[in-house]
């Protein structure tokens, strides 16, 4: 099937009808793992992407989105609720800005009794920021609350060094394309050097995309402290 109703989408959310593969993050400096990044998945659609796009289409984007965290932070909790194994899990900007999103967040901390430090909200790329001032609010207070804040896939999509610098995030996810052939490419080398330059202790900077052995020992021997990748782990259920 490649297109849902609004029906079908409604269905799925009060079902509950997905899940979520869970890929792994190792910090380089002593392959230790770091967290899991949950993706969605569901059997009525191939890709997922388009379950999404059904959704803002029908106006429904907003509850599949908090669907999905709840149910991507229960599944992580059961398992590491004792542990500092981080959960990165994928956010719309229309979600953060949403009128009701902060009384989710505070009814899902004292329902879930969910340690917010082991929280990361990546901002999904694929929704261009359209209220730069209500993303910056929300940011502070979930920050405020001990959440963490990352930019997802940096380098592909709509982001641009203002949000870098404006956004105060804790992490920068930056774009498989940079990974990609990263030994041999020293234009990258030098970017992504510059980069980890940037970050410093501020902001933890994450390689997504590593493939290969060799473009893994690069991203270590340039000091990148979180890298993730098929190379490292594929997706998978917990």
């Amino acid at each position: 099937m490649s297109r849902l109703n609004s029906n079908e989408i409604e269905n799925i959310i009060d079902d509950g009808a997905f899940y979520h593969l869970y890929q792994p993050l190792y910090r380089l400096a002593d392959w230790k793992l770091y967290g899991y990044e949950a993706f969605l998945r569901t059997e009525h659609l191939n890709n997922p992407e388009v379950l999404f796009h059904n959704a803002r289409e029908f106006k429904s984007l907003y509850q599949l989105d908090v669907s999905s965290i709840s149910k991507a932070v229960h599944i992580h909790q059961n398992k590491y609720k004792k542990s500092n194994v981080k959960l990165f899990v994928n956010v719309f900007p229309s979600t953060l800005v949403h009128n009701n999103f902060l009384d989710f967040i505070n009814e899902f901390v004292s329902t879930l009794l969910v340690q917010p430090q082991n929280i990361v909200f990546e901002i999904n790329e694929a929704e261009e920021i359209s209220d730069f001032h209500s993303i910056k609010q929300v940011i502070s207070l979930l920050k405020t609350q001990g959440f963490g804040i990352a930019l997802d896939d940096v380098g592909k999509g709509s982001y641009s060094f203002r949000h870098l610098v404006d956004l105060e995030i804790d992490f920068i996810k930056l774009d498989r394309y940079f990974s990609f052939n990263l030994s041999k490419c020293k234009r990258k080398q030098r970017f992504i050097k510059s980069l980890v330059e940037y970050c410093d202790k501020d902001i933890c900077l994450i390689l997504e995309g590593i493939e290969n052995e060799a473009d893994l020992a690069m991203a270590k021997m340039l000091k990148v402290p979180i890298a993730q990748g098929y190379l490292l782990g594929k997706p998978s259920l917990l």
